[in-house]
């Protein structure tokens, strides 16, 4: 909104505001114009107006810059100034105020001391935006005054129509074919026309030259016959001589529709063949008057602009090849790659070769191939859990279908219901198994792609999950609560948190025997690193097998099974792994109070781990 408003202001004034808005278009655009000024926010997105700044002077870029933020400590100016900046405005700001430091740098770039502007009689205020000529106001537009303010800080210089169209438009301003040319006319008429000098006018005054000269040379004596009127005259020009009685005396070229009668010095006659330039003179006892089409000129000077050119005219087509061939040089290793890439077989995974490859595109190699590297382990991944997931699943199916056939082989009531209780733990036993094999697809850390992470209390997540359990609890008989509940946040996906936790609970409260306890805590820690502790009276788990069991489909031995009365599908554990990975979690397993039972200790600590950003 500021920097909308700045803008709109500045191009009131007759400045050409070009506005970007992050800090790597800024660079962009200071490598690619030939600012005056520029001003710099230090709060940009992508590069940091600092680092911006200090980018530019490492380039050597003298364009100056005024910094105008809303930091207004001392240190962030002495900083501001130190990295290379001209000036420093601090937000809130006067347009006034804006205004003058800019007058003030772009007149310290031109060198100049006075803050006037003078050259002959012409005098330019850049502060009133006030313009005199001999002592007298004239009244110019905006455009006017910027295209005048660009011309009077080269005095002298040449300069061209995309030169000026650049100082009076800035982007996104629609510039219309001859609108330079009708301003400077404009100028021209009235500051005059020798103080706004166009290269047309620079030929027309060479032309006049020769006229002069051709004149001068002409002889003083009296004309004779001999000079033979219908000669043509040199280079164009009609000549016409009279004598001071008015008497004709020499007319190179009499179906010219010129004026019989000379009128001393330059002007231009408008006839019906078209503009002619004529000049008079009284050379001896003589008037002389040399004319000279006006189209003749143009095409002269068209000649001699293409004469000038056609060296560069003729080197533009082997300029044009050599860049073809450097570009296509340059180009051969993408093109390499890319037909690397396109004949590759979909499962094909392996590294693209990066030898002999220039340093510019060895970076795109190596992200290529750290790509192709993750996409292989996720691969893998999947086909390792498909493949485990397709073995587990054979079990609980088989059993199934031997217990369809013992219901249907049953030849009493008893045996019927015997069967169909059996069935019907096969089909929860196996309903169990889809959907822990679910949950740990979800908890895989390379399934985490596009994750909202957000602030989530684990207190609360806790509670909830004591609370979802404490009904199987009660009815195992099992002492299951909260023993100690601190605030504390974490940032993550709330949902696989709470998976996370329930899971814990879950395993606690099962394998926790009859008249057992359970205890959750949740502890803010130190420096902000929150801990969950899960701890049960039940059989435990050997220290020997601590570190297997997050493996998927690991279980326990079927003693310690059969101590708990409980069987399960070794996904519990490895779920909770994959959830604690995400979240830059580490899991650790201890022997509970009084070397019974087990402690499972949840440590947050580590920023969790995002989803890359796509190549």
């Amino acid at each position: 909104m500021i920097a909308g408003g700045v803008r709109k202001a500045l191009r009131a004034d007759g400045w050409a505001v070009d506005w970007v808005q992050d800090g790597a278009a800024a660079i962009l655009a200071a490598d690619g114009e030939p600012y005056d000024l520029m001003l710099l926010d230090l709060g940009l997105p992508k590069r940091d107006g600092l680092d911006v700044l200090r980018t530019m002077r490492a380039k050597k870029h003298a364009l100056p810059v005024l910094i105008v933020t809303a930091r207004d400590a001392v240190a962030d100016r002495v900083k501001g100034l130190d990295a290379g900046a001209d000036d420093y405005l601090v937000k809130p700001f006067d347009l006034d105020e804006l205004g003058a430091r800019m007058r003030a740098l772009v007149r310290r770039q031109a060198g100049r001391t006075e803050t006037v502007i003078r050259h002959r009689a012409l005098t330019l205020d850049p502060a009133t935006r006030e313009v005199t000529l001999n002592g007298a106001p004239v009244a110019l537009s905006a455009r006017e005054y910027g295209l005048l303010e660009a011309l009077l800080a080269r005095p002298g210089a040449v300069l061209s129509k995309s030169q000026l169209e650049e100082k009076i438009y800035g982007w996104g301003e629609e510039i219309g074919s001859n609108t330079v040319e009708v301003y400077i006319y404009s100028l021209r008429k009235k500051l005059g026309a020798e103080l706004i000098r166009t290269a047309r006018a620079e030929a027309n005054e060479l032309f006049d030259f020769q006229l002069k000269q051709t004149a001068a040379a002409l002889p003083s004596e009296p004309f004779s016959s001999a000079f033979g009127a219908g000669d043509p005259g040199s280079g164009g020009v009609v000549i016409q001589i009279w004598s001071r009685e008015g008497v004709q005396l020499y007319y190179s070229h009499p179906r010219a529709p010129l004026a019989a009668r000379a009128k001393l010095g330059f002007s231009t006659e408008h006839t019906s063949s078209g503009d002619w330039r004529v000049y008079s003179a009284v050379v001896g006892d003589n008037v002389v008057q040399l004319a000279q089409p006006m189209s003749l000129r143009s095409r002269l000077a068209a000649e001699v602009a293409l004469r000038t050119l056609w060296p560069s005219l003729m080197l533009l087509p082997l300029l044009g090849i050599a860049v073809w061939l450097i570009i296509g040089r340059g180009l051969k290793p993408l093109r390499r790659v890319a037909r690397a890439l396109d004949t590759r077989q979909p499962d094909a995974l392996d590294p693209l070769p990066d030898q002999r490859l220039p340093s510019e595109v060895q970076p795109l190699v190596r992200a290529l191939n750290g790509l192709l590297e993750r996409l292989a382990h996720a691969l893998d991944t999947q086909r390792a859990f498909v493949a485990d997931a397709a073995h587990e699943l054979r079990t609980p199916l088989a059993a199934l279908h031997i217990q369809l056939q013992l219901l249907e082989r049953a030849r009493d009531d008893a045996a019927r219901q015997e069967a169909s209780a059996d069935l019907k733990h096969g089909v929860e036993r196996a309903t169990r198994l889809v959907e822990q094999l679910l949950a740990l697809a979800r908890a895989e850390p390379a399934s985490d792609e596009a994750c909202a992470f957000a602030p989530v209390s684990l207190r609360a997540l806790l509670e909830d999950s004591v609370r979802a359990y404490a009904a199987l609890a009660a009815q195992r008989g099992i002492d299951l609560g909260v023993e100690r509940a601190e605030d504390a946040t974490v940032v993550g996906d709330a949902d696989a948190l709470r998976m996370m936790i329930g899971n814990l609970v879950d395993n606690a409260v099962k394998y926790t025997p009859h008249g057992g306890r359970v205890d959750a805590s949740v502890e803010a820690g130190d420096a902000g690193r929150p801990r969950i502790e899960i701890t049960d009276t039940g059989p435990g788990i050997p220290a020997s097998e601590r570190a297997r069991v997050f493996d998927r489909f690991y279980r326990m031995s079927a003693r310690d099974e059969a101590l708990a009365d409980v069987s399960g599908s070794g996904l519990g554990l490895a779920i909770v792994r994959g959830i604690a990975l995400r979240h830059g979690a580490q899991l650790q397993l201890d022997d509970g109070p009084e070397g019974r039972g087990l402690r499972v200790t949840v440590m947050f600590g580590d920023a969790p781990r995002q989803a890359r950003p796509d190549v």
